[in-house]
């Protein structure tokens, strides 16, 4: 686990500093939901949309609450989503933030704000991909927890 970076009043933080990210993985899903198994998050979820997959599978990258997920292939890359549980789906990454001083939703806005610089600056040729490298070179502004609270509201 990284050490969590201290962040100053307003500074600017490199986004790598202040998260960790891991990509989803394919993993056995059905449609039949049981007591043992888990949603499947996949784009249409993080649009707000009940889980339609399931899985049981134990080998997946897990999604709490607190994390935020952002797609990561095809073209839809850019759009972010929060507050899921679940097993998070191969063209989906998930960002955990590892600093208490950067509210969740703050820096989710600021990963909305820019869907469209993400989905200028693709690679790949058949399928888009977001650059995770070029995500993680951002540098946001981290005002204080209370300038950011009001800055969600």
């Amino acid at each position: 686990m990284k050490q969590q970076t201290q962040i100053k009043n307003s500074n600017y933080v490199e986004v790598s500093k202040i998260c960790d990210l891991r990509k989803g993985k394919k993993v056995k899903a059905s449609k039949a939901k049981t007591t043992n198994s888990i949603p499947y998050l996949l784009i249409d979820t993080l649009r707000g949309f009940e889980p339609e997959f399931f899985t049981e599978d134990k080998n997946y990258t897990e999604a709490i609450p607190e994390d935020i997920l952002i797609v990561a292939d095809g073209a839809n890359s850019g759009l972010v989503g929060t507050g899921l549980i679940g097993a998070v789906g191969s063209t989906i990454l998930r960002i955990r933030l590892n600093n208490k001083n950067l509210n969740k939703n703050y820096f989710g806005y600021f990963l909305k704000s820019k869907f469209e610089e993400f989905n200028k600056d693709m690679k790949g040729t058949g399928i888009p991909h977001l650059k995770p490298q070029k995500m993680l070179e951002l540098k946001i502004r981290v005002p204080l927890i209370e300038e950011q609270s009001l800055i969600v509201s």
